[in-house]
């Protein structure tokens, strides 16, 4: 959610923004199919809590490598997950469901940016982040090998480099 957060920061605060990194985000709204399965989700978590998101969550947010080689990273995501407030999981979705299209404020972007996205992100494909970067002028793009959604933490090593060579 974090890109979500950071484009709708920049539409309001473009002179306190001096870079931009987008990790594992779009720009665009989810279509309809997509948005009504995240009202779902809220729903569904306010009557029966978060017990059932584990087996809903993990394929989505973690690539095949971290799945079939990453035990302790599944372990840990899972357990995060399964610790998850149900009122802040249904206001989470309700949120994402209902963002803004942040499309047309990318060429108007002025500062140094970043794109990354895993190759192995089943819930944003790597397309999503070529064509994001394509979009802001002057973006790097980086794909992760190995990685789905959540690069932080399944390429730390990767992704902190990759950090700390954008803010050099």
């Amino acid at each position: 959610m974090g890109g979500y957060w950071a484009l709708e920061f920049l539409r309001h605060f473009p002179n306190r923004i001096t870079g931009l990194i987008l990790i594992s985000t779009r720009a665009g709204i989810d279509g309809p199919e997509a948005r009504q399965k995240r009202i779902e989700m809220a729903k569904r978590v306010e009557l029966e809590g978060t017990g059932f998101l584990v087996n809903a969550m993990i394929p989505g947010l973690l690539g095949k490598t971290t799945r079939d080689q990453g035990v302790g990273i599944v372990k840990a995501v899972s357990g995060q997950i399964a610790k998850a407030s149900p009122l802040g999981v249904a206001l989470a979705q309700m949120a994402m469901a209902n963002r803004r299209d942040q499309n047309d404020l990318l060429p108007m972007v002025k500062v140094k940016s970043l794109v990354v996205a895993g190759l192995e992100d089943a819930l944003i494909p790597f397309s999503e982040a070529e064509s994001l970067a394509k979009s802001i002028p002057g973006a790097q793009l980086r794909l992760i090998p190995e990685a789905g959604h959540l690069i932080p933490i399944e390429a730390p090593e990767i992704f902190q480099n990759l950090l700390n060579d954008f803010l050099i």
